[in-house]
């Protein structure tokens, strides 16, 4: 299944004994279904189509919490590119709450200096 494969987190919760692994159902409520509808995208094609900045942050959020990390690795980089200065405070508060890598947080710092 592509979502053992892509996901530390679903292969935890089919390879346990969590009720997923038994009802092969995942309930999910705290994501939009457009956002998860592009992440299951990504699990399959491994991309994604272009994307809204509204649209990255929610699957940053997403992928974060089923440990995707090339896939919020995509989006953050996909934000850098799309960075101003009305929107920088909240790709860098987004950036510390999600973990992103250092490289991001880089060209974040350097996009402050200039």
């Amino acid at each position: 299944m592509c979502f053992i494969a892509r996901s530390d987190v679903f292969r935890a919760m089919f390879e346990s004994g969590m009720t997923e692994a038994s009802s092969n159902i995942v309930k999910i409520d705290d994501i939009k279904c457009q956002t998860m509808n592009i992440l299951i995208e990504f699990m399959y094609t491994d991309r994604v189509e272009p994307l809204t900045v509204g649209n990255m942050k929610d699957l940053v959020v997403a992928a974060d919490k089923y440990q995707m990390n090339k896939l919020k690795e995509s989006c953050f980089f996909e934000l850098t590119r799309k960075m101003n200065s009305r929107n920088i405070g909240e790709i860098m508060l987004l950036a510390s709450s999600h973990n992103c890598s250092s490289d991001i947080k880089l060209f974040i710092q350097k996009f402050l200096l200039r």
